[in-house]
């Protein structure tokens, strides 16, 4: 799963542009990002993906900053950082538990979703 969240917070740390090399090649990120932009630029979007799409977004993701709001005292969610266009977006992305059976429940950053959100689609 890999959610992505507009930030309307100026205060967001550790930005980066959508057109990083780490990300421009990265079509499923672009797709999102452009999803979201097209249907809702201020909203959130939720998408589904294959287990092999997920190891592609999460490899990608990983070469980015992460936040962590438990280290810090800012009141914006924990992520990945990416601006796309005029917007700020929040990227985080976890797996679903029945695809995952090994994922530990003690790091927050590797919990799972016992099931798909509501409203949930696919790229």
């Amino acid at each position: 799963m890999l959610t992505v969240m507009h930030l309307s917070s100026s205060e967001v740390p550790d930005v980066v542009s959508a057109s990083d090399d780490r990300l421009s090649e990265e079509p499923l990120i672009q797709r999102a990002l452009d999803r979201v932009k097209q249907e809702d630029p201020r909203g959130v979007m939720d998408f589904r993906l294959s287990w092999r799409e997920y190891e592609t977004v999460a490899d990608a993701l990983e070469r980015l900053p992460y936040y962590d709001r438990t280290e810090h005292e800012m009141s914006v969610p924990s992520g990945f950082f990416v601006g796309h266009d005029d917007f700020v977006y929040r990227l985080a992305y976890r797996p679903i538990c029945s695809e995952t059976p090994f994922v530990s429940s003690e790091n927050p950053r590797n919990r799972c979703w016992t099931s798909v959100p509501k409203g949930t689609t696919t790229l």
